[in-house]
């Protein structure tokens, strides 16, 4: 299952959710964010 964190949006965090990972970064200018394969990874 994916995992996507935020490094610079709304409300930064790691999400297993695209939709709500997208809620933090949609419309927030300079976002960053980054897909993982694994929570693990993303938590890495």
């Amino acid at each position: 299952m994916p995992s996507y964190v935020v490094y610079k949006g709304k409300v930064l965090g790691i999400y297993d959710d695209w939709e709500e990972c997208r809620r933090q970064v949609h419309h927030f200018s300079g976002n960053s964010y980054k897909g993982y394969t694994t929570r693990a990874e993303a938590e890495a």
